[in-house]
């Protein structure tokens, strides 16, 4: 029996890491919504394969108070959603989104599967899976851009923005993910617990992700990456020094 647990809990692992990879670098070029439609797709086949797992650890796992506020959490913004999905007068959109956004009562749902999934399956002991996924598909999605600014990409957009899209579609969604996986890349680089070849590429990965959100002309990317990086170096310098670190969240407070 606890054999079939590990297989199970082995394969839901699979499901989000490549699930979510997939999700964030695919695209189909040929089709009409390159970008949001495949993607979709994805996290929807993806949702619904997590969702029975999820469903089953919630009813024997959730003894721990933070997977039960995790789980309290998710449900309170399903019931939201719900009720917003009821309240709007054009129930296909709200299911499934507007054209080219995807961004509808489906896709949310199966994010919040993805969400409860990695809460139940990580933890601090298996989060280095986490880290050197984050890492290599930071550095994928930002070496697109960097082929994409440089005019090198293999496929020639119709594209009325800047020349980076990233696997996004769009240089506001982009530089705003390549912001994110910036923040994970240097928490990771920062860390002396892995090794020196991991820091290395992470560091990489931060200073080429930066250069590519610099390409993308898009302020928000490197607002997210800042405050990103202004938690975490907080974080570190309170784990050394605590008073330096009480003057410096007033600083940035203040700023």
């Amino acid at each position: 029996m606890k054999k079939v647990a590990i297989n199970q809990n082995g394969q839901a692992v699979n499901w989000l890491i490549w699930g979510g990879s997939l999700v964030s670098l695919f695209f189909w070029a040929s089709l009409n919504d390159p970008f949001n439609a495949p993607k979709s797709w994805i996290l929807s086949i993806a949702g619904f394969w997590l969702l029975p797992w999820v469903l089953f650890q919630i009813r024997t796992q959730i003894e721990t108070i933070s997977l039960k506020w995790a789980t309290i959490i998710a449900g309170s913004y399903i019931l939201a959603l719900t009720a917003a999905l009821m309240a709007t007068d054009n129930k296909l959109q709200g299911i499934f989104g507007d054209y080219q956004r995807r961004t509808g009562y489906l896709s949310y749902c199966c994010l919040l599967v993805f969400f409860l999934a990695a809460s139940y399956l990580f933890r601090l002991t298996n989060i280095e899976i986490i880290e050197k996924t984050t890492v290599l598909l930071g550095f994928i999605i930002a070496a697109y851009g960097f082929l994409q600014h440089f005019k090198l990409d293999f496929i020639h957009w119709n594209n009325p923005y800047n020349s980076v899209l990233g696997t996004l579609g769009n240089p506001d969604f982009a530089a705003a993910v390549m912001g994110i996986f910036l923040i994970l890349a240097f928490g990771a680089a920062i860390q002396r617990r892995h090794k020196t070849w991991f820091r290395l590429c992470s560091s990489f990965t931060a200073v080429l992700l930066l250069t590519v959100i610099l390409f993308s002309q898009v302020r928000q990317g490197l607002l997210t990456a800042l405050m990103g990086i202004t938690i975490i170096l907080l974080v570190w310098v309170h784990q050394r020094k605590k008073y330096i670190a009480y003057t410096l969240t007033g600083v940035a407070l203040v700023t």
